[in-house]
């Protein structure tokens, strides 16, 4: 690849939550939550009031953001824990192809089997999950990287999702640009009951969507969920300073969002507004204007032709939607 033209193409951070519903974010006048990253990214950026997975469940929504292809298009990858068809090319192989460096950390398109289908990895890139916290049975960081254990909880995540992205742009060359998936496997349940209360979240703060009871067990289920949101901003932060740091982040497209809505009733799994509608910001130094706000429908099946308009790729066999 020609070194000029790989240069100036943006790099791309993707940023997926596991089972975040809107308005779950500060952005959107949550205060029950703190995300600074997503609310930066929207301060930066462009926040979407209206945006929607294709699938209220996490395998096919991922299959169709990294296809650009409705579930009912992508064949067994529009089921859950099957596997994928390798004749869907997702957008991360076309970009590794045209001279980008590609990985994930956390939960990439997942649950498939995607040997059995033909791949030889992840469809969201090569896997950065090897550096975990250090009383994890890996890898050993920094002190410096450890966070607080009350501020931990029992069902989190032990990859450090921010250090093994450091990782992945030490293992990139100066001049290619990258794609790198941030598939936080927060805020899946099973929650650790009472997380939220300990970190210092308010009750009064919950809002309690009108299909669900208002009981103090819901509000505290609800604040517990909220925390494993922090966490996965908490990262989203650390990645953000990560770029300021490595002076990427002027040349950097940076997408927040989820996968589906949140693991409560009538939300996940069901194509209820708590199912499938998500959040979503997105920012691009000195190319997307400062503050939009954006009420038009969206789909996240638009990531995949969108991106590569934008890095004026071409598709070449892969079979994406019109963006």
């Amino acid at each position: 690849m020609d070194d000029e033209v790989s240069s100036s193409r943006p790099n791309i951070l993707i940023a997926m939550s596991d089972n975040q519903s809107f308005p779950y974010a500060g952005a959107y006048g949550d205060k029950l939550v703190n995300t600074p990253g997503f609310d930066y990214i929207a301060e930066q950026g462009v926040l979407f009031m209206n945006a929607f997975s294709s699938s209220p469940g996490c395998a096919p929504s991922r299959a169709s953001i990294l296809t650009g292809r409705y579930p009912w298009q992508n064949e067994e990858a529009g089921g859950h824990q099957t596997l994928y068809p390798s004749k869907y090319i997702p957008f991360t192989d076309i970009l590794e192809a045209a001279g980008y460096h590609v990985g994930f950390t956390g939960k990439g398109c997942a649950p498939f089997n995607w040997k059995q289908g033909g791949r030889d990895r992840d469809p969201a890139g090569n896997e950065y999950n090897d550096i975990r916290y250090a009383w994890a049975d890996s890898i050993v960081i920094p002190d410096e990287n450890i966070p607080d254990p009350e501020a931990f909880a029992s069902n989190i995540s032990m990859v450090d999702y921010a250090e093994n992205f450091r990782s992945f742009l030490a293992a990139k060359s100066d001049n290619r640009p990258f794609c790198f998936w941030y598939g936080s496997r927060e805020p899946h349940v099973p929650f650790e009951e009472g997380s939220g209360l300990r970190s210092g979240k308010d009750i009064r703060d919950v809002m309690v969507p009108a299909f669900l009871p208002g009981h103090d067990s819901v509000k505290q289920s609800i604040m517990d969920y909220a925390f494993e949101i922090d966490w996965f901003d908490k990262h989203l932060v650390e990645m953000i300073e990560i770029l300021k740091e490595k002076g990427e982040l002027d040349n950097t497209i940076i997408i927040v969002t989820s996968d589906n809505g949140m693991q409560f009733p009538y939300a996940i799994a069901n194509c209820y507004e708590y199912g499938i509608h998500v959040p979503l910001a997105v920012s691009w130094p000195g190319k997307i204007k400062k503050g939009r706000i954006i009420e038009d429908i969206v789909n996240l099946t638009e990531f995949a032709p969108t991106l590569l308009e934008l890095t004026n790729i071409s598709p070449g066999e892969m079979q994406p939607l019109s963006a």
